[in-house]
């Protein structure tokens, strides 16, 4: 996660993305649901800055099912919803 947070602020974000959602996958594979909720989290904004809705989406109900309560969730829940009305999405 940090290496694709790394990658990311230097305008690499669709690489990141791509890692991001690897790990994702992994962190499922592995059952680390709390390492995978915290890469969707992070998976889900960059797909909101590429205009990708349908992967954010995707990596907002990831988090969900991990803790909807938990603040980085609602936050990317709010950036989606924002994105999809016609805001810019980032907080």
């Amino acid at each position: 996660m940090v290496r694709a947070q790394w990658m990311a602020a230097r305008d690499q974000r669709d690489d990141a993305l791509a890692l991001l959602l690897e790990t994702v996958r992994r962190a499922r594979s592995v059952g680390a649901s709390d390492i995978e909720a915290e890469a969707a989290i992070l998976a889900g904004h960059l797909a909101i800055e590429s205009r990708d809705l349908a992967t954010a989406g995707r990596m907002l109900a990831v988090a969900r099912a991990w803790s909807p309560g938990y603040y980085r969730t609602q936050a990317l829940a709010q950036a989606v919803q924002a994105a999809e009305t016609g805001g810019n999405g980032l907080n």
